[in-house]
């Protein structure tokens, strides 16, 4: 979903993402009437949630399933871009962001316990390479619509529409999304050993990794 911080951020001739879109964080100054120091700590609020949220999120995934937690993170995620839309003091809109934090934490972690369920071992590196490039990519390419909305109606509206979508693709979470195929989904399949928990704890702490590594997460200033 989109947001303030640089992984929503529009691309530059060097390839990387900016800060975060200009206009979005000049409305945010404005309207929360933060000074640049208090607007960066804003924007890294939810950057941090993410990575702090990974481990108990994908906790939360063996023990719930992917598909209950993917509709979760609709919720937290709809939850806080509402919440944030009509903010108007900076501890309401931290709070917000903190949803929003949680929620993508969340989503990360079921996604990728789904893709061992539905792939061979030999092609889950490949398909979660891939999972990581295709929402960075979103990430980055959701500012442009997201952006000419803010800019034509208002932070409101560009908010709660921005809500209303993470509430419809929990829908659609709920309606397409499976744990697994059928043949593996035992009727102890809501039990979680410590072997799974383990690998949980490992995947979790890749992610971190890569999240913290990555040059969408620490990206370029402009120049």
């Amino acid at each position: 979903m989109a947001d303030l911080d640089g992984r929503r951020g529009r691309l530059h001739p060097d390839g990387h993402a900016a800060d975060h879109p200009r206009r979005c964080g000049l409305d945010a100054a404005d309207r929360f009437g933060l000074s640049p120091g208090t607007l960066a700590a804003f924007v890294f609020i939810q950057v941090a949630v993410f990575s702090v949220a990974q481990i108990p999120a994908g906790l939360m995934v063996d023990r719930f399933g992917p598909r209950a937690m993917l509709v979760a993170n609709a919720v937290l995620l709809a939850c806080g871009q509402m919440l944030l839309a009509h903010a108007t003091t900076m501890p309401v809109a931290a709070a917000a962001r903190v949803l929003v934090g949680t929620g993508d934490a969340v989503v990360f972690a079921a996604t990728l316990a789904l893709i061992p369920r539905w792939f061979s071992p030999r092609r889950v590196p490949l398909m979660t390479q891939l999972t990581t490039i295709v929402g960075q990519l979103g990430q980055i390419l959701s500012a442009v619509p997201f952006v000419a909305l803010l800019r034509h109606s208002g932070w409101s509206t560009a908010f709660t529409s921005v809500a209303a979508a993470s509430a419809l693709m929990g829908v659609l979470a709920f309606a397409v999304v499976r744990n697994g195929p059928a043949r593996i989904l035992g009727a102890d399949s809501h039990r979680v050993g410590p072997r799974r928990r383990r690998c949980t704890q490992r995947r979790c702490g890749r992610a971190r990794g890569h999240v913290w590594g990555s040059s969408v997460t620490w990206p370029r200033s402009s120049r």
